[in-house]
């Protein structure tokens, strides 16, 4: 940012809109909440888990998207999706299977 001189005009954007400053903040606080989340789900569940955890809530992330906002999926994404859902959904029915 400095190299390429834009260091300076971030500045001038932030006291021009000093609402940007308020969004930073919050959204710097979120991603260091989320950190916290993810370091503490690998240390008592283990990283599959958190791996698995992570994976789910970008695919939710993804659908929300889809639903909320209409933004549409072509046919290859709705199949990796199902794939994906399903993938879940039997490794849990073989894992209670198992118990």
């Amino acid at each position: 940012v400095l190299i390429s001189g834009q260091f300076f005009s971030t500045l001038k954007f932030a006291n021009t809109h000093p609402k940007i400053i308020w969004g930073c903040l919050m959204f710097a606080l979120i991603n260091a909440q989320g950190q916290v989340f993810l370091f503490m789900t690998i240390e008592h569940f283990g990283a599959l888990f958190s791996s698995i955890v992570t994976t789910v809530r970008k695919v939710f992330t993804v659908f929300g998207s889809v639903f909320f906002f209409d933004h549409p999926l072509i046919f290859r994404q709705w199949l990796g999706a199902i794939v994906f859902f399903t993938a879940l959904f039997l490794d849990s029915v073989w894992k209670n299977s198992k118990q």
